[in-house]
């Protein structure tokens, strides 16, 4: 299911074609599931929203790359980003 609308995408395409010079990635940290096993206290009930709306806006320009941490397993990253919540 997607959460962009055709219109939303479409002004996305035009606004990155015309703003973004350089190529772009944006890094999310949130929390990977198994899809089996959630650990007490490591539920992110976002992330899942989060992940999906951030897969489709880099899907419509070529210029934009998305990289996904684990919070829980990824942490040189969560340290060097100084990250404390997630999503973020």
């Amino acid at each position: 299911m997607s959460i962009l609308t055709q219109e939303d995408k479409k002004t996305l395409k035009t606004r990155f074609r015309k703003e973004l010079k350089k190529d772009i990635t944006i890094n999310l940290f949130s929390v990977r599931t198994s899809g089996l096993l959630i650990l007490p206290g490591r539920d992110c009930p976002t992330c899942p929203q989060a992940q999906s709306l951030l897969e489709e806006v880099v899907a419509v320009t070529p210029k934009l790359s998305l990289e996904v941490y684990d919070f829980y397993s990824d942490q040189e990253a969560v340290q060097q980003q100084d990250i404390e919540r997630i999503p973020c």
